[in-house]
């Protein structure tokens, strides 16, 4: 029965992790109208790894999404936060990941023979709202047992290396305001160290993590240079201020330095490369300052390297190129200059195009003349004086913040997302023939979108949204045949869809909710083999759906949400097997709910309610064995429960108040933490 309480905890609180990043954000398990971000990752899996203590996170690749976020909590972390009254996230841990195509990430350093909790996020920026998957839960492999016999006790540390540990953390409680941490358990008592909140020990008693987040203040001891057997020191998020200790080098086996997300000051220390087994280095977020030492291209072993969001100053060292193993390099918002060493070049996954410093095998490359022209007009047109980051923009500089070319200094990535943009659009930027991204999404661009932009034949993803533009969708964007990603959700836009959309035959993501459209969704929409996120909700759509939507078979989310459509569903959305989201509430739905509908056998919410719709609910919605959602609320839908929706053994959310139902509710719904019992009519759960 405790562990059913934990497991049901655990799901409660997955609405509330949206508020993570955005606070306020609305849950989508509980309403049929989706809001920030696009669609959520799907099939979230949690598998053990290799290693005790490694977690393989794994889910369905979401088109459009620019990051991956990556969360999870222990439960007996979650139960100590809720029996202390505190906040949950204070537990909760993440991690931001650029998407490259992957669809895994391992986790590391977990405790093993616990429970956890995972959650996958997509977003369109590292620091947007992400749309969140289902929990996934998994109880980690034990480590394994070594003994030929009976267990026996830890090794008891020597009192020498005991004390030493012990007092580097007495350290660390005095010098970051411990006696004002909000969980501050076992700290200077005589409980063992690895009882102490936020201490991790090994098998010989030594300290060998140190975990916390958004409990520090103070600074960062030189005392914990000292504890040698320290593998993790994760410190991010928290209000350390300082300098980062140069004893830190000291430590033989870190593997893991974060520090991100603090008020530290001063240089990085050069002492930080000699730790020859560090996987993990992330400083992101602070107030550092001085020039990135030589000495972290001693680093072997790194992978990651987040710099980012400092003020750092000078040049890179050509000895990070000797970072073999690196694939995370993240170096943009500093005041870093000259350029980019070409052995870094090709990290997969960097922010290159943030900083003002090109590569230095194009550092003699200029922009090219006619586009130069073309930026510039975009610099007048969007008060470019007044952007966050204008960095060499108007210069001679061959490389300007936000701007990617290619060797002939053609721009072909043109990226200012969250830039303060104001202003409009220019058609000057249809002359970026060479462009393949082009980006300004969360600014406060006004005006329409110039129709020239669908002269851009190589461009393959468009992002204008949140923004405050007006007038029609061009219908000549529908020339843009490499076309890939379309998202002008989140503004002003009226008049109708253009039916030439339906002609971007690359297209897989249609973002263009949150807007003022009206008039029928175009059958031809049907034609896009490719699409894989519809979402059109948040509008003023008329009419009746196309049930030739029903032949996107690619299609995995629709959200058609909190429009005017009338008449029925189509039976043809039945077709669509790949879906994983169908949201179609408040609009003015009339006829029956198709059966064709449990055909839908990856579908993991579907959203009805605030409808018109008649007769039974299907049976068939039974098969759906997948289903995490199921809010048909407010219809007129009459008749008995099937008994069928007791199959659906992965709910989470159930509503089915302001029908006119009868019979008796699935027991198995009874213990959910998000349900809309139907109190008015006093329905009750099945025996």
């Amino acid at each position: 029965m405790m562990v059913m309480k934990r497991l049901t905890a655990v799901v409660a609180f997955a609405a509330a992790a949206l508020a993570i990043v955005a606070a306020g954000a609305a849950t989508a398990m509980a309403q049929d109208h989706w809001q920030d971000g696009g669609p959520p990752p799907g099939g979230t899996q949690v598998f053990n790894g290799v290693n005790p203590g490694e977690v393989v996170i794994s889910w369905r690749a979401v088109d459009g999404a620019n990051y991956y976020h990556i969360g999870w909590v222990a439960y007996d972390d979650y139960d100590a936060a809720a029996a202390a009254g505190r906040d949950w996230l204070d537990a909760f841990t993440s991690v931001d990941l650029a998407n490259r195509g992957q669809t895994t990430h391992t986790v590391a350093r977990l405790t093993p023979g616990i429970d956890y909790a995972f959650i996958v996020g997509s977003s369109g920026s590292r620091y947007g709202a992400p749309t969140w998957s289902d929990w996934a839960t998994l109880r980690l492999a034990a480590a394994p047992d070594t003994t030929s016999g009976p267990p026996s006790p830890a090794p008891t540390p020597t009192a020498e290396s005991a004390a030493g540990d012990r007092a580097a953390l007495e350290a660390l409680y005095h010098a970051a305001d411990g006696a004002n941490w909000r969980n501050s358990a076992n700290w200077l008592s005589d409980a063992p160290l690895g009882e102490w909140h936020g201490v991790t020990t090994n098998s010989s008693g030594r300290v060998s993590e140190l975990h916390f987040v958004g409990n520090l203040t103070g600074t960062i001891p030189a005392e914990l240079g000292g504890l040698t057997n320290l593998e993790v020191l994760f410190f991010q998020n928290n209000q350390l201020t300082g300098t980062i200790p140069a004893e830190l080098g000291n430590l033989p086996r870190l593997r893991s330095l974060d520090l991100g997300g603090n008020r530290l000051t001063g240089a990085i220390p050069p002492e930080l490369g000699n730790l020859t087994n560090l996987e993990t280095m992330w400083l992101f977020n602070n107030e550092l300052t001085g020039e990135i030492p030589p000495e972290l291209g001693n680093l072997a072993n790194l992978q990651h390297l987040w710099l980012s969001g400092n003020q750092l100053t000078g040049e890179i060292p050509q000895s990070l190129s000797r970072l073999a193993q690196l694939t995370q390099l993240y170096i943009g918002r500093n005041q870093l200059t000259g350029c980019i060493p070409t052995g870094i070049a090709d990290v997969q996954d960097q922010d290159f195009i943030f900083t003002a410093i090109p590569l230095c095998d194009r550092a003699a490359v200029k922009i090219a003349a006619a586009d130069r022209e073309a930026l510039a007009a975009l610099y007048e047109a969007a008060n470019g004086a007044h952007w966050r980051h204008n960095d060499n923009w108007l210069t001679d500089a061959p490389k300007w913040y936000g701007v990617d070319i290619d060797r002939d200094g053609n721009v072909v990535r043109l990226i200012l997302n969250d830039n303060q943009l104001r202003g409009t659009i220019p058609t000057e930027l249809s002359s970026l023939t060479s462009l393949t991204g082009l980006s300004f999404g969360e600014n406060q661009l006004t005006g329409v979108i110039p129709s020239e932009l669908g002269n851009l034949a190589n461009l393959e993803y468009l992002t204008l949204q949140y923004n405050q533009l007006t007038s029609e969708i061009p219908p000549e964007l529908g020339n843009l045949a490499n076309l890939e990603s379309l998202a002008i959700d989140n503004n002003q836009l009226t008049g109708e869809i253009p039916s030439e959309l339906g002609n971007l035959a690359n297209l897989e993501s249609l973002q263009i909710y949150h807007n003022r459209l009206m008039g029928e969704i175009p059958s031809e929409l049907g034609n896009l083999a490719n699409l894989r996120y519809l979402g059109l909700g948040d509008n003023r759509l008329t009419g009746e759906m196309p049930p030739e939507l029903g032949n996107i078979n690619s299609l995995g989310y629709m959200d058609l949400a909190s429009n005017r459509l009338t008449g029925a569903i189509p039976p043809e959305l039945g077709n669509l097997t790949n879906l994983s989201t169908l949201g179609l509430g408040y609009n003015q739905l009339t006829g029956v709910i198709p059966s064709e509908l449990g055909n839908l056998a990856n579908l993991r919410y579907l959203g009805l309610s605030g409808n018109q719709l008649t007769g039974a609910i299907p049976l068939e919605l039974g098969n759906l064995i997948h289903l995490t959602t199921l809010s048909l609320e407010y219809n007129r839908l009459t008749g008995a429960i099937p008994p069928e929706l007791g199959n659906l053994i992965h709910l989470r959310y159930w509503g089915l108040k302001g029908n006119q139902l009868t019979g008796c509710i699935p027991a198995i719904w009874q213990n959910l933490p998000n349900n809309d019992n139907d109190a008015d009519q006093d329905l009750p759960f099945c025996e």
